[in-house]
């Protein structure tokens, strides 16, 4: 991101390499991964948001605008692919936190230790996984 607060995509008609770097770009956008991405997540992941989400299987990433712990990249993924309608971070999270408060009686934690519910998934203490919304 230039200091015109633009974005710049890699690809206007280039040379078949940076048509595949643009298609890396769109498969990284779709999984929440892109640099302006994970930043955003990270402006709004306060303390305490951060702390109702469990980073489980994701895993850190390296940008070119800084590094972003598993925290991070797990509620980029989650509210980037089923939350965006929620308009924030700290929406979305509040709506998983009011729908596990009202279905946590209805299962068990498996064998992992993991709580499914239809709309989401949580770890025993109530921490996020993933919650589709």
């Amino acid at each position: 991101m230039g200091s015109t607060g633009y974005e710049h995509l890699p690809y206007d008609g280039q040379s078949a390499q940076d048509r595949f770097a643009y298609d890396r770009y769109s498969e990284d956008a779709k999984r929440g991964k892109t640099a302006l991405q994970l930043k955003a997540v990270e402006e709004q992941l306060t303390p305490d948001l951060r702390n109702d989400w469990a980073p489980r299987t994701f895993t850190g990433v390296s940008t070119s605008v800084g590094d972003f712990d598993a925290t991070v990249c797990n509620v980029s993924y989650h509210f980037n692919t089923h939350g965006r309608g929620y308009g924030s971070v700290r929406l979305y999270t509040a709506a998983a936190k009011r729908y596990f408060e009202q279905c946590k009686g209805a299962a068990a934690p498996g064998p992992e230790g993991l709580i499914k519910l239809p709309r989401g998934i949580f770890d025993r203490a109530g921490r996020i996984v993933t919650f589709y919304g």
